[in-house]
This record gives structure tokens, C-alpha cells and sequence, in this order.
């Protein structure tokens, strides 16, 4: 089962995550396969032709040498061999150029596969993960965890696979040419291994705190700046600075710490090869003394253990980036390398439907559970508490269904069950009297538009109407904002429908921004149009604009309108009384009225309140 799969991750001893994401990242590259291969294969034959520098070289000094000895120089040979060591020179170089440029293009190609997955599962993601994680948190996330992700993957191909592949081959002709340098160098490379493996213990915890830190305090600066009005209406601008400046004073500490930790151990790694690089001289220098070696020979093993304690510095480098990016990365990677799909899987050969004016809905013994626990935002059991138990409806096709009850009975819940937000843990929700587990998810999206809370993006009014139909003609977007009552206000305004929304819609009213996105879902011509408080927060004219618009869709479409304004669903062809996730009343207003239940007290309540508010102004002269 997935959800266990998942507990089970959770439950990895984290030496063994750390060593997952050299595992992930190869899985991440999988899928270029071939390439990475000719890649390696051009980094190892890069190598190999780096060894005829310090061999030619070699040559070249026991060559000047034994010359030196003699009465009368061979200059033909002298040239030929500076000529070969040219060549060879321009032949390595242009190896260089030719592997830099293969592994860019496979980088590159990786780097736009990584973003294009990334978003994908963004945009996948189920949206009770965005009601547990700040959505500014989980994009912060991403962006670092990709970028990182696509960091490693480059100090992976150009820093450490050169760098061990160079003393892996270095290591090799040291042993053939002088075994005891070989040994000098292992040792030495040996004692790197362990101080790295130290600093690793000791840094990870440190790592991960500084990437909590980082996350909560973008999350906190993101959320100051949503509610900047409220900020400075209370005057809080010095607090929100304090409590963010906060944050900083402890990842500055935190910095510190990291800073101290890794330059103490890379003192030591210097140090150690220092002394590496003088042990191999002395033992060079005593096999020039007996005779073991020649005085090219001795400048050859001097450069091989050079190029060898070299490569490991590079190494370490390379280490201390996978060490930085390591908690990034396996977040990242979590959400990129699971399976996000939270709705069952449609059928090879999906149902289908016939597009109608209005579609029937039916929820048959509908029960479902909101997950509590979770990993990282992502839902991994149910609770214990049912949202919706035995919920039994029918709502027929083009007819006006009013869906009341007090805040939490599970009236929005049962919403996102026709949207297919979610399916619900058991029973079925029918459109048409199909499963909508039975059809294809965008055909159920294409019958199916809803207008809930204000959402609306930072571009023009019609392209926020036509956000669901973008191919839409302005004729067809205009006809849509008459239907929703929203042509009138549109045009008055300087730019009419070419007006950019910013901020969310800041320079229009309430009423104005849910006409717009009242007109987003009519323009889908929909079947079945759900509304969900539509009414909510509306002053009196803009309300009644709304509800004069939703009057006027009546027959056209099946309409389900959620609402804790019990006035506007009065002339409805049926009303449903949820109450704590089950069917407490259903009927007419008049019958529910009639049969002094809850809806009756409800209605009654709100009819009190309302006749409270207006005696009020009458006593204040206010009307």
C-alpha cells in the first residue's frame, strides 16, 4: 500500500537517507542512460590522456639529461619529441572541449527535465497539501531543492567523476612506478576519508536545522506580506521585523557554527596534504639517490602525487556540496520521486457522457475522512473522526439545490467530492448516474465548474475569464460577464476588459471579484455549476447582483449553491440540512419551515438577527 511505503521511509535510519541520494540523483538522471555513458566514457579517456603530459614531460627531462651528457646534441630528436608533446597537448585539449561540451548538453538536457517535473508535480500536488503547508514554503522548497539538485548533479560530472577517475589512474601508475609514493598517497587519501566522515556526523544536524530555519522564515516573511494591510492597520510593523530578524539572528549563529566546523576540517585536510606531498618527495628523492628512479621519473611521480592529493582537494569540495545540499535535495526528491496521484485511476475504456442542459448528481452512502497525519505536508493516514458519514442525495438535472448547515457539518467537504477534489473513503458520487471514478478526470472538470473563494491572477479581467477556455473569443467572454452580471462594472472601468487585476483584485470590490469569477465558470458553459458561499462576505447590492446572476442560470445547468445566507436558497427545488456530516432535512423551504426542525430555527434565527439590525438603524435615524 502506498501510505505504507510511505511510514516505513519515514522510519529509514538516516545514514542510510544519506546515502539514498546519490541513488535518487542517479534515478533523477535514469532516463539518459546512453548519453551519461558516452559521457563517462569521454571524462576516463580525458583522463588517460592527461597521464601523457607528465609522461612526456618525463621523457623530456631524461632526454635533456642524457644529452646533457654527451659532446654534440641530436636537435632532430629534441624537436620531435617538443613537437609530439605538442600534439599531444592540442589532442588533450581538444578532448577537453569536446567532453565539456557532450556533458553540458547532457546537464542541460536534465536540468530542464528536473524544473519540468518539478512544476508537474506543483501543479499535481492534492490540495490538502496546500491546506497543511504555506504555499510559499512549498514553492521556496522546490526552487531550492531543484536548484541544488541540478548544482550537485554538475560538481558531480565536472568536480567528482573527473577527480575519481583521475586518482583512481593516478593512484595505479604511482604503485607500478614507485609502490612506496602509491603507499604515501593511500595512506594520506585514507586519513581525508575518515576527517570527511567526521565533519559529515557533525554537520548534517546543523544542515538540516539551517533548512527548517530557512523554510519557516520565508513561510513567516510570505504570510507578513499577505496580510500587509492588517500589519499596518494595527501598527505590528515593528513586530512582524522583530520576529523575521529573529529568524536571521539564529540562521547567522547557526552559519557560524557550520563556518567554524568546516574550516577547522579543512585545515586539517590541507595540512595532512601538505604532508603528504613532502612524504612523497622524500621517498622520490631517496629513489633518485639509489638509482630506482630516473630525474623524469622523479618529476613524474612528483606530478602524479600532486595531480592525486590535487584531485582529492577537488574531492573534498565536491563532498562539502553534497554535504550543503543533501537536505534539500532529499526534500526535493521526496516529492518529485513519490506517486502524488491521490484519485483512483480511471478505467483503461472510461465512461462517457452525454453534455446536456444540467446533469443529475447522486451521493450514495458517501463517507469520507480528512488525513491528519502527515510527511512533509503529503497525507499518509486518515483520522479518526468522519467529515461525511452515510450522506444520501439526488439532485436532478438543470434543477437549483440549496446545500445549508452550521460551519463544519461537511457542506464544503461534500463540494469537493463533486469537483472530484478528492474521492471520498467510501460509497460512490454519481454525475449522470456514473461512478466519477467510472470517467476520465478532465471530462468530470469539463461538465463540472465551481465558483468558491476569490481567486483571481495578476493579468487582465478577461484573461481571467477565459482562464478555463483560453482559445475563448472576446465575444464569448462578454457574453459570459453578462450572464454573471459583470459586463456592466467591466466596461466603466479605464481599460475595460484589457484591466489588469494586481494584488488580487485590490481596486475592486467583493462583489465585482466574485461576479469575475462567476463569469470564469459560466464561460465553461458548464453542466453542473457548484457554488460554495458565494454570498459570503457581500455587502447588500453586491449580493443581490450575484444572486440576480445565479436566477438567471436556472434551467440551464444543474446548480448546487452552498450557502450560510439561508434567504437566497428560498425559492430552491430542494434544500439539504447537513448537519455533522449526515442528512439531517431535506425538502422545499417550505416543507423544512413547516416541519420545525433545524433549518426552520436557522432561518428563524436569521430573520430575528436581521430584524434586530434594523430596528437598530431605525432607533439611530439611520435609515
Amino acid at each position: 500500500m502506498y501510505f505504507e511505503k510511505m511510514r516505513r521511509s519515514m522510519k529509514e535510519p538516516e545514514v542510510k537517507q544519506g546515502w539514498s541520494i546519490v541513488k535518487d540523483l542517479w534515478q533523477l538522471v535514469w532516463p539518459y542512460r546512453p548519453q551519461i555513458k558516452r559521457a563517462l566514457t569521454w571524462i576516463c579517456v580525458n583522463e588517460l590522456l592527461n597521464l601523457i603530459q607528465p609522461a612526456i614531460m618525463m621523457v623530456l627531462i631524461d632526454h635533456v639529461v642524457n644529452q646533457s651528457r654527451k659532446e654534440q646534441v641530436d636537435h632532430a630528436a629534441l624537436l620531435g619529441m617538443a613537437g609530439l608533446a605538442l600534439l599531444a597537448y592540442s589532442l588533450f585539449y581538444l578532448a577537453v572541449r569536446f567532453k565539456n561540451a557532450w556533458v553540458f548538453r547532457v546537464l542541460n538536457s536534465i536540468e530542464f527535465d528536473v524544473l519540468a517535473k518539478s512544476a508537474d508535480k506543483l501543479l499535481h500536488m492534492p490540495p490538502a497539501y496546500f491546506a497543511k503547508e504555506n504555499p510559499g514554503k512549498v514553492v521556496g522548497k522546490l526552487h531550492r531543492g531543484v536548484k541544488e539538485s541540478i548544482e550537485t548533479v554538475w560538481h558531480l560530472a565536472f568536480g567528482l567523476l573527473p577527480s575519481l577517475a583521475t586518482l583512481v589512474i593516478t593512484s595505479v601508475v604511482l604503485f607500478a612506478v614507485r609502490y612506496q609514493a602509491g603507499l604515501a598517497v593511500l595512506v594520506i587519501l585514507s586519513v581525508f576519508i575518515y576527517t570527511q566522515s567526521k565533519l559529515k556526523h557533525r554537520i548534517e544536524p546543523l544542515r538540516k536545522e539551517l533548512t527548517d530555519l530557512q523554510e519557516d522564515a520565508n513561510a513567516y516573511a510570505s504570510q507578513a506580506m499577505d496580510n500587509i494591510v492588517t500589519v499596518q492597520a494595527f501598527g505590528q510593523e515593528q513586530r512582524e521585523l522583530d520576529r523575521v530578524l529573529a529568524f536571521w539572528e539564529n540562521k547567522k549563529s547557526l552559519e557560524a557554527k557550520e563556518h567554524r566546523l568546516t574550516e577547522t576540517w579543512g585545515q586539517i585536510n590541507r595540512l595532512t596534504f601538505d604532508f603528504g606531498q613532502v612524504a612523497v618527495f622524500v621517498i622520490a628523492a631517496y629513489g633518485l639517490f639509489s638509482g630506482a628512479l630516473t630525474l623524469g621519473q622523479l618529476f613524474f611521480v612528483l606530478m602524479l602525487a600532486g595531480r592525486a592529493l590535487g584531485m582529492a582537494e577537488v574531492l573534498n569540495r565536491s563532498y562539502k556540496q553534497i554535504l550543503k545540499s543533501q537536505e534539500d535535495i532529499r526534500r526535493t526528491l521526496h516529492i518529485l520521486k513519490h506517486d502524488w496521484k491521490y484519485l483512483a485511476p480511471a478505467p483503461e475504456e472510461p465512461a462517457s457522457i452525454q453534455t446536456a442542459q444540467g446533469l443529475s448528481l447522486e451521493a450514495c452512502d458517501v463517507g469520507y475522512i480528512y488525513p491528519v497525519a502527515t510527511l512533509e505536508g503529503l497525507a499518509l493516514e486518515k483520522g479518526s473522526k468522519p467529515a461525511l458519514s452515510g450522506v444520501n442525495l439526488k439532485i436532478k438535472a438543470g434543477s437549483l439545490t440549496g446545500i445549508v448547515g452550521l460551519s463544519g457539518s461537511g457542506k464544503s467537504t461534500l463540494l469537493g467530492l463533486m469537483r472530484r477534489l478528492d474521492d471520498p473513503d467510501r460509497g460512490q458520487i454519481l454525475l449522470d448516474g456514473i461512478d466519477v471514478r467510472d470517467l476520465d478526470l478532465a471530462e468530470v472538470r469539463r461538465h463540472v465548474a465551481s465558483v468558491g473563494q476569490i481567486e483571481l491572477f495578476n493579468t487582465s479581467i478577461a484573461k481571467n475569464i477565459a482562464y478555463g477556455q483560453p482559445a475563448a473569443t472576446d465575444d464569448q467572454i462578454r457574453k459570459a460577464a453578462e450572464l454573471a452580471n459583470a459586463h456592466e462594472f467591466i466596461t466603466e472601468l479605464p481599460k475595460g476588459y484589457a484591466t489588469v487585476i494586481d494584488n488580487k483584485g485590490s481596486r475592486l470590490s467583493e462583489g465585482q471579484k466574485q461576479r469575475i469569477c462567476l463569469a470564469r465558470a459560466l464561460l465553461c458553459r458548464p453542466a453542473i455549476l457548484l457554488l460554495d458561499e458565494p454570498l459570503n462576505h457581500l455587502d447588500a447590492e453586491s449580493a443581490y447582483q450575484v444572486k440576480t446572476a445565479i436566477d438567471g442560470l436556472r434551467g440551464q445547468c444543474t446548480i448546487v449553491h452552498v450557502t450560510h445566507q439561508l434567504w437566497s436558497i428560498r425559492e430552491a427545488d430542494q434544500i439539504i440540512m447537513l448537519d455533522c456530516g449526515r442528512v439531517a432535512e431535506y425538502g422545499t423551504h417550505a416543507y423544512l419551515m413547516s416541519k420545525h426542525g433545524l433549518y426552520s430555527t436557522l432561518y428563524q434565527r436569521q430573520i430575528l438577527q436581521q430584524s434586530e439590525i434594523l430596528g437598530l438603524v431605525n432607533s439611530c435615524g439611520l435609515n
